[in-house]
């Protein structure tokens, strides 16, 4: 039996191409603004932001990447609040999924489907997750 903490985990990312234009800086401070609420997010094991500015990329792009602790933790940010101010501000992405699974070798996280490539992510080095 698994008992890793990400047993029943899912992983999620969404991005939002922004214009040319879009002032980047802002973005940048609202994510400053808005991230203290998912610090204790309740399913949340941890959150990324990614910032493309089309000074050193081909576009403006706001992205997030979140591990939860399971999908109903997932759902229930989809529907709450907000997930909802993200929509008004930017909005309503596409929501991209994975389940993950623990390598019994060495405890790395694989991420993988059969539309993008696989991800391993190599605990403790590039994330401390917060468990749940």
């Amino acid at each position: 039996m698994n008992d890793s903490p990400f047993q029943n985990s899912i992983l999620m990312q969404y991005e939002t191409p922004l214009p040319d234009n879009f002032g980047m800086k802002q973005v940048r401070q609202r994510i400053r603004q808005v991230s203290s609420p998912f610090d204790h997010y309740k399913g949340l094991h941890f959150k990324l932001y990614g910032v493309n500015d089309r000074i050193e990329t081909p576009l403006n792009e706001y992205s997030s990447i979140y591990l939860w602790s399971c999908i109903s933790a997932m759902r229930e940010f989809l529907v709450g609040d907000l997930f909802n101010n993200y929509a008004q501000a930017f909005a309503r992405p596409s929501i991209k999924s994975w389940m993950p699974q623990m390598l019994p070798e060495n405890g790395d996280l694989l991420l993988g489907s059969e539309i993008t490539s696989v991800v391993v992510v190599h605990r403790g080095l590039f994330f401390q997750p917060r468990l749940a």
